[in-house]
């Protein structure tokens, strides 16, 4: 019944998106097994697995599967055609709060946004081209990234006509309980004419960015009070981003003290 809800709203011009669900696919390997055959998958998840429907999975930071999320595979090819953001998302909560909430029905939301944008920018009469301009200039992922079918992350500039190219990524704590780090400096150290010395301060997420680069190799240096200073070196593609440029930080030893006692 809800399939056909569904099919009916996409008659009538409407594009229907729905989170794929948060069980790592796991019942859907266990009731694949209920008629001896291997990979018929008997049973799918609804409505992100009916006909038609836009199926949305959740990555990370990292543009990987978040561990829960379920994801397309063999027969269920349509469960998820979009991934997006899904994992400690910053929202709004009753109450006038905010909270940071994973899943992927954090996750589809973007995708139902980026779509309306996409149509609104563009001038599309028919939604379906602002959800194929989606998927032809999303980020794909793969199985290094937890999909065993390509998947494409939405990425709503350059479904914008965006063309900049660029730097980003994360700096954390390597000690394994700080988690990211905000107020971490980024710089420039060595790259094309016109960068070195340019600089970025990571946000309370550890997040930094350098938009507008040209193409080209960069060495990149991060300090911040307590912690060791590092250095990588990334590669900027032209017209695009160079995304992941992750640092982790250990932190500075305690200085050896002396006490001396002066009788």
């Amino acid at each position: 019944m809800l399939c056909t809800a569904c099919s009916y709203a996409m008659q009538q011009g409407k594009a229907v998106v729905a989170a794929a669900g948060n069980e790592a696919n796991l019942p859907l390997y266990y009731y694949d097994l209920g008629n001896g055959v291997v990979g018929d998958y008997e049973v799918t998840v609804v409505p992100a697995g009916c006909p038609g429907v836009i199926g949305v999975a959740a990555t990370d930071e990292h543009d990987s599967r978040v561990f829960f999320s379920n994801y397309a595979v063999g027969a269920l090819s349509d469960l998820a055609e979009f991934a997006a953001p899904g994992w400690a998302v910053l929202s709004t909560l009753p109450n006038n709060t905010y909270g940071a909430w994973s899943g992927t029905s954090m996750a589809t939301p973007i995708v139902s946004a980026a779509i309306a944008r996409v149509k609104a920018y563009w001038g599309y009469a028919n939604v379906f081209d602002a959800v194929n301009r989606l998927l032809s200039t999303g980020a794909t992922l793969g199985p290094s990234n937890g999909f065993p079918i390509p998947t494409k992350r939405v990425d709503i500039a350059r479904a914008l006509g965006y063309t900049g190219s660029g730097i980003q990524g994360y700096v954390y704590s390597a000690e394994g309980y700080e988690g990211p780090l905000g107020g971490a400096k980024v710089t420039i150290i060595a790259g094309p004419s016109g960068t070195v010395g340019k600089y970025a301060f990571t946000n309370n997420l550890g997040f930094y960015t350098f938009p507008g680069l040209p193409a080209g190799t960069y060495t990149l240096q991060v300090s911040k009070a307590d912690y060791i200073s590092y250095t990588i070196k990334v590669t900027v593609p032209a017209g695009g981003f160079a995304e992941n440029a992750n640092f982790y930080l250990v932190k500075k030893a305690d200085k050896d003290t002396a006490k001396v006692v002066v009788t």
